[in-house]
Formats: structure tokens, sequence, C-alpha cells
């Protein structure tokens, strides 16, 4: 399958909302890792076995080199954990390590696996006794990697992953799975597309957590076309207190104290000269005194911000703000004209001639 210099990057936003393809069994076995139960007394040598089994599978082994021989290794040590201790509590756990483990290996190139993955993701997947969030991550991770076979163009990317996504908001209604892939999925696409997604997944029966992503997507890309004093009404504008500049750019910039990605990007528009602009630092911060004390350490630039309740913030919900670090750019008359301004950013700047 040829790839063009796009796809990768879709691939790439699939496989972080997902945990997906490459890398999912080692992070659903740290996951098991971190979250043990307290022994079953009447199965001391199941439970002995099983935190063995995750010794050898969990954090320790994650910056060793994998390989499609070593991947299929754990595959086979799972199933010998619950062929042994049918009885065991971990017995579904490890089912489903030995699914997202034979998905790893067919994906790192062994082709003779298939089979056996095939019919191990089938009998998770027609499971009903199985919690959903454990077939969810299980058929998620073997459909965008199935789609993935089925990808030769861009277009092809947009119409394989949509379907995937959305046959998983069908099949587990529930789970976060189907709503997060499309949210993540709208980014690579124009904003107009990019709305109808968010809106759809706002108007589902999803999650909470998603729908509420969702519809803060739908205000950031509403904000396209519009004065920058519409969210921030009149605090910036106008008065006493005026601001904003008229005849310049304008960067409104998104921090937390917990988001070095965020840090990097105050430190960045820092060294920049940036005279010739209007520039806002956001501060998503909730313990806002501490906040403060942090930026005055860093010389983050710009008029900064802080408001009550950070995320969850009225100025968050009508900027649409939902993450650190992010970017928003105005035209010289105060009108928003991008909302994706990490995306070449350093670039964006220099055509502004900052």
């Amino acid at each position: 399958m040829k790839q063009g210099p796009v796809l990768p990057c879709l691939i790439l936003v699939c496989l972080l909302s997902l945990a997906s393809l490459r890398g999912s069994a080692q992070v659903a076995a740290s996951e098991a890792t971190s979250a043990r139960k307290i022994p079953v007394q009447s199965d001391p040598d199941g439970e002995a076995a099983w935190a063995q089994l995750v010794e050898n599978l969990g954090p320790s082994n994650q910056g060793s080199t994998t390989s499609a021989a070593g991947t299929l290794a754990k595959a086979d040590r799972t199933r010998t954990f619950y062929q042994s201790h049918k009885n065991n509590t971990h017995v579904d756990e490890a089912r489903k390590l030995e699914a997202l483990f034979l998905l790893d290996a067919v994906a790192e190139g062994d082709a003779a696996s298939a089979p056996r993955m095939q019919a191990a993701v089938q009998a998770l997947r027609g499971d009903a006794s199985l919690p959903a969030s454990q077939r969810a991550i299980v058929v998620g991770t073997y459909e965008f990697q199935m789609a993935r076979e089925r990808i030769h163009s861009e277009a092809d990317m947009f119409r394989e992953y949509g379907l995937v996504a959305r046959r998983l908001m069908k099949e587990f209604p529930d789970q976060p799975q189907g709503y997060v892939s499309l949210l993540t999925q709208s980014t690579q696409r124009e904003p107009r597309v990019a709305r109808a997604m968010a809106q759809e997944v706002a108007d589902s029966s999803g999650p909470a957590s998603a729908r509420t992503q969702a519809k803060r997507l739908v205000n950031r890309l509403d904000l396209l076309g519009q004065p920058v004093d519409v969210p921030f009404a009149e605090t910036l504008t106008s008065g006493a207190n005026a601001q904003w500049q008229k005849g310049k750019p304008g960067i409104i910039y998104f921090w937390a104290t917990w988001s070095p990605g965020s840090i990097n990007l105050g430190e960045m528009l820092a060294r920049r000269n940036l005279a010739g602009a209007n520039v806002i630092g956001v501060c998503l911060d909730v313990d806002l005194a501490s906040a403060q004390s942090f930026a005055s350490g860093h010389k983050l630039p710009g008029r900064l911000v802080y408001i009550p309740r950070g995320l969850e913030g009225d100025l968050s919900e009508r900027l649409g703000a939902f993450e650190a670090p992010t970017v928003y750019f105005t035209e010289g008359s105060g009108v928003f004209t991008d909302v994706r301004g990490l995306e070449n950013v350093e670039a964006k700047l220099a055509s502004f001639g900052l």
C-alpha cells in the first residue's frame, strides 16, 4: 500500500486516540500492572501466575525492541495463563491481551498469525458476557488495522476511518472509542466538514466527555469570521480596559502549568518580536494564584487572562477551549481567521512578519 505524506498524519492521530494498532497490547499490559487486584484466596497459584505475567509484560519491558516473534510469544503466554487458570478473575483481561498482542504481531509482519488473530478478535467481539469497555478496545484496534489495508489515497483514508468510527459508535454506543476517533479525524478536515463531524458527536447519545469536547469544538469553529470581542465581551477591546489595537493581527494562546507543551509554546512566542501583534495568553489552570506565580517565572508573553474554573469556566466554553496548548489567530480587524494555529505555527507567525 502506497501512502502519500498526508496519510501517516491521520493514521497517527487514530493511534493516539485509540491506543490502537502498534503498541496497544503493551499499553493494556501496563494498565493491568497498575490495576492488580487483591489476590483471591481460592486461587493463590493463579494470582501468583497473573502477577508474574503482568510483571513480564508491563512497564519494565516498554523500552525493549519489539519484534513479531517477541510479540507472538507474549500472546502465547497470555493464552497459557487463561487456559491454565480458567476460573481466575483475570481470565477476561488475559483474553483481551492475547488478542491485542496478536494484532500487534500481525501489524509487525507475522502474516501466519492472522487466522489466530481473527479468531481471537471474533470470539471476544461476540462474547456479551465481557465488559463492553474491553471488547471496544480490541474491536476498535482490529477495525482500524483492517481499514489501514484498504487505504490507497487521502479520499480512501477519510472514508475508511470515518466508517470505522461510526461503526464503533453504533456497536459500542456507551464507549468513547468511536466518538473520540471521529473528533480526532475532524482535526484533519476543512472547517465546514470538521464542524459537521463535531456536531454529529455533540448530538449523539455517546459518553458525556466526548459530547462535551464536541460541543467545545463546534464553539471553536464557530469563532471563524467572528470579531474577537464575541467571546471576550468588552473586557479587552473597549473603554479604559482596552488592550486590543486595531490594525494589528492577534495571537491568542492557551496555556496551563500542567501542560509542558503550552509552556514551551509561550516561551517560543516570548523569543519573537511580537510588538506588531495583539497577544493574549489564556490560562486554563484552576489554582490561579499558583499559575500567576508560575507565569512570572517563565516570562510568558502578552496580556495573561486568568479565568475562574479553568477548562470548566464560561470563557473556556465560549472559546471552545478543551486542551493546551492551543493557538488562535485574528487578522488586523480583530476577526478570527484560524483556530488551528498549532499547525505550522512558526510559518503562520512569519506570514504576519512576527
